[in-house]
């Protein structure tokens, strides 16, 4: 059985990935719902990495010598 079930819409997972809001702020102003063990989902989210969202996704051709 799963630890945590979350209901929440599209919008509120995208604040999430994109680090607009907090996975905490989420659930206390009513963005997530939270069934189960809250802790379990946080943890979760640890295990995300971090990255620049403006990193760059075709690099420049380097120039041949």
């Amino acid at each position: 059985a799963a630890d945590a079930s979350l209901t929440l819409t599209r919008e509120a997972l995208n604040g999430l990935m994109l680090r607009r809001v907090t996975f905490a702020d989420a659930v206390r102003s009513g963005q997530i719902k939270v069934a189960g063990h809250a802790e379990a989902v946080d943890e979760l989210f640890s295990l995300f990495d971090t990255f620049n969202p403006n990193f760059e996704i075709v690099e420049p051709k380097k120039p041949s010598n």
